[in-house]
């Protein structure tokens, strides 16, 4: 019984400290994880235990060996786990932080202008998320991966195409052909996320980052195009959704469209400018009903506004637009 209470109660004020797996916790689980232990000793010792003793040498390395036991054992099956059930821990987010992730690595390599888009999605959505005491790091990560879908055809997204007014692949494709291709690159992003066990909450955001929203360009264009008397069937221009289900993701859905917009203003655009086109963004997506399964309040919106403007004032939107096929640069505060 003494054993008992001596690896029990310390397992479990372990177990609640290590919850978030990173350096800190882990190092924070160690020393309450072997004071617990101590405690426990003592505390049975006082009370006479028949299996207590004194301190000595094999009772020392028990009591700091057990913490330690726990905590790797923890650290050994936390990857399998998170692997197995697609879940999101501190070490997860390390992981897919690090430029050298493979699917990064695949993003910059085969889709250098949507990575380099995504990077300031993931900017901007973080920057909010914390004003907003969102998820900081989940919203950051979303706006990371949220377009690795456009890998499986890089070359039909125009941040990848050089020269696109001459190069433009769809020009050849009808409206509902083209529409087709970019609204896919959510489902394929889905399909990326599984297949590289990224977690269910950054897969969520890659799923929903669109909503049910339109592929407004080639629905327009489809509907110029249109015969007299003829018909056209709007829903296959539309994303098939769902609409964002947390804040993070409607984030990623603002921080997404607010970038694309305001970069092709360009570096002599006046925040004046600059913040009409956001506002405009917003609450064309409010009034789409794009938030109504989620959290995002107006108030909130309003504040993410403001946070967008200023991150984006702090970046050279001329070098940004320009890659990747002038020089490189980070969109990095």
């Amino acid at each position: 019984m003494s054993t008992f209470f001596m690896g029990f109660i310390p397992a479990c004020i372990v177990s609640v400290v290590i919850r978030d797996l990173s350096d800190r916790g882990t190092s924070s689980a160690l020393v309450l994880g072997i004071l617990s232990s101590m405690v426990v000793y003592w505390l049975l010792a006082m009370a006479g235990s028949s299996g207590s003793m004194q301190f000595t040498s094999v009772v020392w390395i028990a009591l700091i060996g057990l913490p330690v036991v726990i905590i790797g054992t923890v650290k050994v099956i936390s990857h399998p786990f998170e692997l197995l059930f697609h879940v999101a821990t501190a070490r997860t987010y390390e992981r897919l932080g690090n430029d050298n992730n493979p699917l990064r690595d695949q993003l910059r390599r085969e889709a250098r202008g949507t990575y380099s888009h995504s990077l300031l999605v993931g900017e901007l959505a973080s920057a909010a998320a914390e004003e907003l005491g969102a998820d900081a790091k989940l919203a950051k990560l979303g706006g990371v991966f949220h377009d690795i879908g456009k890998t499986v055809n890089p070359e039909m997204f125009i941040e990848n195409i050089s020269n696109p007014d001459e190069n433009n692949p769809h020009r050849f494709l009808s409206p509902a052909e083209s529409a087709k291709v970019i609204i896919d690159h959510v489902s394929n992003g889905v399909e990326l996320a599984w297949k590289f066990k990224l977690p269910l909450d950054i897969s969520n955001i890659i799923e929903q980052h669109h909503g049910d929203t339109s592929a407004r360009f080639f629905l327009e264009k489809a509907r110029r195009e249109l015969p007299p008397g003829g018909e056209l069937d709007e829903s296959i221009f539309h994303y098939t959704g769902p609409r964002p289900q947390s804040v993070e993701a409607a984030l990623v859905m603002l921080a997404d469209s607010v970038s694309s917009a305001v970069k092709g203003l360009g570096n002599t655009a006046s925040n004046e400018m600059k913040a009409s086109v956001i506002s405009r963004i917003i609450q064309e997506k409010a009034d789409e009903g794009q938030f109504d399964q989620c959290e995002l309040t107006g108030s909130m919106r309003t504040r993410a506004a403001h946070v967008f403007m200023d991150v984006l004032n702090q970046i050279d939107y001329e070098r940004v637009k320009n890659y990747p096929h002038g020089e490189q640069k980070s969109p990095a505060r």
